[in-house]
């Protein structure tokens, strides 16, 4: 996640680990316990920063319009 606040903060994931563990500190979710959402391939899910530095998420499986 970029520093800066605004529309211009932002981050690419790729890998399904790495998301896991991005939506998991957005949910509060220990990792431990089976997801509480489900995970689609190939979609956008968007999560934010909020002003107290604790992350957001606000949306998941997002179709992508490439």
């Amino acid at each position: 996640l970029a520093p800066g606040a605004g529309p211009e903060t932002w981050a690419a994931v790729t890998h399904m680990g790495v998301i896991r563990a991005v939506v998991a500190a957005a949910l509060r979710w220990d990792l431990e316990e089976p997801a509480p959402v489900r995970f689609l391939p190939e979609r956008l899910h968007r999560v934010r920063r909020r002003g107290d530095g604790l992350l957001q998420l606000v949306g998941l499986n997002e179709p992508l319009n490439l």
